[in-house]
């Protein structure tokens, strides 16, 4: 081997050793790879299942609520014990059978009388009757009489009245096709004297 071969393998030598991987460089590359590695994780989780928390079983409580109120007012009989009928069981009764003159029973709720002095108005007096305290329910027309308001009868108050039923009254001052109670009006006792009078000289 002449010296110009050995030269030129020498200087392939010291090349190849120039190319192998400085310390500094392998360091470098060390830690970037552990960076990536570590970004990595904290990206995509650490590939460890994670359990749902478990489902609470709730036990229903026991509401205090209010008792239900009643929708519907609680009814008297058709009838009490002294024989006057309530509101509902005198329109519920089968009028056949009624006597020709009742007693009904039963809460004021509509009161309309001829203001003070006159004998006479429009519409003519009259008042309803209900079974209810509270005014609710069914309601009887009471009319007839042009002198109601001399009766003593007052809004809310509970009345006991007598009179014959019927659905219109004769003069066309009542009609109430569902029941009317027709009150006569009270006997005057100067008109009695007079026609004993008139009687009497005949």
């Amino acid at each position: 081997m002449n010296a110009s071969n050995r030269i030129g393998m020498s200087f392939v030598r010291l090349v190849r050793l120039d190319r192998r991987p400085r310390p500094t460089t392998r360091a470098a590359s060390l830690v970037c790879a552990l960076l990536l590695t570590a970004v990595a994780t904290q990206a995509c989780g650490d590939g460890s299942r994670t359990e749902p928390y478990p489902a609470r079983r709730v036990t229903p409580g026991k509401a205090n609520l209010p008792p239900t109120p009643e929708l519907q007012p609680k009814l008297p009989p058709d009838q009490w014990p002294d024989g006057a009928w309530s509101v509902h069981g005198l329109l519920e009764a089968d009028r056949a059978k009624l006597p020709k003159r009742v007693s009904v029973r039963g809460y004021v709720a509509t009161l309309h009388i001829c203001p003070a002095g006159q004998r006479s108005c429009n519409p003519a007096p009259y008042l309803h009757l209900t079974d209810d305290e509270t005014l609710q329910g069914k309601r009887l027309l009471v009319g007839g009489d042009p002198a109601l308001g001399m009766r003593g009868f007052a809004m809310a108050e509970p009345a006991t009245i007598e009179g014959s039923l019927a659905t219109s009254s004769s003069d066309g001052l009542y009609f109430a096709p569902q029941g009317l109670l027709l009150i006569a009006p009270p006997i005057d006792p100067d008109a009695t004297d007079g026609d004993a009078e008139d009687a009497g000289g005949n």
